[in-house]
């Protein structure tokens, strides 16, 4: 935070600076000022491991030469902040998004949470949409038996607790299941009906995870159920 505070204000008083980012424990911000016999200036500004975290020290150097040939004068102004990744917050695998907040990590699988309160369909999907998540859509059975073996699923409010929201409708057109981003269920990895399921037709358009089967089912998208939001990797 104060690397980008810093910044911000070089930017603001005119200034340009070129943030490159290396290796290692240090964040230093080095800013080199010049002016000539004009009274012109020149900065030049280097960020060095830009890192957004707490508890770093900051130092402050500042120097200025004689006057050399042609009347100009240097002056050095170093910021640098000291401390190690571990002491704030440590920044996020190249290539992984962060978990959200609250979220729990299965290895391999996502991020999840289960809410507390149990909600119909709609708003369930709008919940886990909030979260920059979704409506949790498994992809595989393996899934399926990690993530219900992981969270009790007892949400207070529930119309019926031996269902769990799946991500998927038929809103569009009946039968055809689809993902709140479109992707067909048969496309999911993982599309496998409880006997006798799908049944309801056009009053049962949303889908719901059997917790004694582990296999899917349709439903009213009004019952107030569990749900589970996932964020991927």
């Amino acid at each position: 935070m104060a690397s980008t505070l810093l910044l911000l204000l070089l930017l603001a008083h005119g200034y340009q600076a070129q943030q490159v980012c290396v290796s290692g424990k240090k964040v230093t911000l080095s800013l080199d000022y010049t002016t000539n016999a004009t009274g012109h200036p020149k900065i030049n500004a280097r960020l060095e491991q830009p890192m957004e975290s707490a508890g770093w020290q900051l130092d402050v150097e500042m120097g200025t030469s004689a006057c050399g040939p042609g009347g100009v004068q240097r002056k050095t102004l170093t910021l640098t902040l000291n401390g190690s990744p571990s002491e704030g917050l440590a920044a996020p695998s190249p290539g992984r998004a962060q978990a959200p907040r609250n979220y729990v990590t299965l290895p391999g699988l996502g991020h999840y949470r289960a809410p507390s309160v149990a909600l119909d369909w709609l708003a369930a999907r709008d919940l886990c949409r909030t979260e920059r998540a979704q409506l949790a859509v498994p992809a595989s059975q393996r899934e399926v038996e990690v993530v219900l073996a992981h969270f009790s699923l007892n949400a207070s409010g529930a119309t019926h607790l031996e269902y769990v929201w799946h991500g998927t409708n038929d809103f569009a057109q009946e039968g055809k299941w689809v993902t709140d981003d479109d992707v067909l269920l048969e496309n999911t990895g993982f599309s496998k009906f409880h006997p006798g399921q799908p049944s309801g037709g056009n009053a049962e358009n949303c889908l719901v995870l059997v917790k004694s089967s582990k296999l899917l089912a349709d439903a009213p998208c009004s019952w107030r159920l569990p749900y589970i939001c996932k964020a991927a990797l």
